[in-house]
């Protein structure tokens, strides 16, 4: 499997994460388990998960909405409010390897382009 990582330099780890949310729709049956997984998501309110962040015990299955601060120093996260992300920061890098899986090849790529391009976390619309 070849990986997915981009390059964020210059950009805000939640800027990112609230752009490649907000690139994605509800895994599954989240959109009717989850009450707001429809909600787009503010780089304010990613900081603030950013902030929260827990060192992961090994030991244990990651919980749902919850960011971890892995062994080796990155921030990672599976899922996030219904939407499959997948995601482990590391330095000025995002693999998003398992995201482009579950979302559609080269997603995370695109959403980061936009990012860059526009300042704006939030998709274009049609």
């Amino acid at each position: 499997m070849t990986r997915t990582r981009i390059d964020i330099a210059g950009l805000e780890r939640a800027d990112v994460l609230a752009a490649l949310y907000n690139h994605t729709k509800p895994f599954g049956a989240a959109g009717q388990l989850v009450p707001f997984a429809l909600e787009t998501l503010a780089p304010a309110d990613a900081q603030v998960f950013i902030n929260a962040a827990k060192q992961r015990n090994i030991r244990e299955a990651p919980a749902r909405d919850t960011v971890y601060v892995e062994l080796d120093g990155t921030l990672s996260l599976d899922y996030l409010w219904g939407h499959s992300l997948k995601l482990a920061f590391d330095g000025d890098v995002v693999d998003a390897t398992v995201y482009d899986i579950d979302n559609g090849a080269g997603l995370a790529a695109r959403a980061i382009e936009h990012l860059r391009a526009t300042g704006s976390a939030m998709p274009a619309t049609a």
